[in-house]
């Protein structure tokens, strides 16, 4: 309809929501006018489909990881607030996919057993583990000793002389 009324291509007109940069200023602002004009709005479904991507990350966070915790609650905010500053949402589960309908994976809470089966999912998408996994090509991870001494350093240069140290249990060092 759009194409039709502007006297513009198909082309030119898909052109304008996908790639606005390969548009001229001047044909942009007129296909975007007529667009709103007829209160056009562009499918996600029928755009994933044609796109072959979803702009959906699955992230996994294991059953031993509490969802309540501030450590799980604060990164799951900032990668949501980082994919949507690019466009992406995302999906939580407590599973780790079989069936991947997304464009990529963040598995989080890595332990031996989960990372043990991994290549055995056949996951045909990016993934990145949280945490460190030298083993596996990408992942990242929190510099945990390197934050400790910065603290026992501030806390030093403060005048504390009795600094105790608090730990997870051993089992959730992974």
């Amino acid at each position: 309809d759009i194409a039709r009324e502007t006297g513009f291509s198909i082309m030119t007109v898909s052109r304008a929501f996908n790639n606005q940069e390969k548009v001229s200023p001047k044909t942009l602002a007129k296909i975007l006018e007529k667009a709103e004009e007829l209160d056009f709005h562009p499918n996600q479904v029928a755009r994933s489909l044609a796109l072959k991507r979803t702009n959906i990350i699955h992230v996994y966070i294991p059953k031993e990881l509490s969802a309540t915790e501030p450590f799980v609650t604060q990164t799951v905010a900032a990668i949501g607030e980082r994919l949507g500053e690019n466009g992406y949402s995302f999906l939580l589960s407590r599973e780790l996919p079989h069936v991947v309908t997304c464009d990529g994976v963040i598995v989080m809470g890595v332990n031996k057993e989960t990372e043990d089966k991994l290549p055995s999912l056949q996951i045909e998408k990016p993934v990145v583990l949280f945490g460190n996994h030298e083993n596996m090509p990408a992942w990242v991870d929190v510099d945990n000793y390197a934050g400790q001494m910065l603290a026992v350093e501030h806390l030093a240069k403060k005048g504390c002389k009795s600094i105790a140290y608090l730990s997870a249990p051993l089992y959730m060092n992974y």
